[in-house]
């Protein structure tokens, strides 16, 4: 059974391996990138790539109700509503009208 560092001293090796084929991958690249720009006449602009994140729709998540009196509720974000305005300058306690 290899010791830590005998592995440890591989796991470097395949690293090092690793890198080396990077970078000669990414001079192949380079160099088909570059002979395909040439030969279809294509410029930086032409290969600018927008994020494709960004244009994903965003899941909408509902609010959740915080404060209902009978048939009435609010989420407790935004303008207070005309309910809950009347109630609170009367001196009614708010916080029987909470949920959950």
């Amino acid at each position: 059974m290899p010791t830590i560092a005998e592995l440890n001293a591989q796991i470097a090796e395949l690293q090092r391996q690793v890198a080396e084929q990077k970078a000669e991958g990414r001079k192949e690249a380079v160099k088909q990138i570059k002979s395909l720009m040439i030969e279809f006449d294509l410029t930086v602009d032409d290969l600018q790539v927008r994020n494709i994140l960004s244009k994903t729709a965003k899941v909408k998540v509902p609010s959740v109700i915080k404060y209902r009196k009978g048939d009435l509720a609010w989420v407790g974000r935004g303008p207070k509503p005309e309910w809950f305005k009347a109630d609170e300058a009367n001196g009614v306690d708010m916080s029987q009208y909470l949920v959950g």
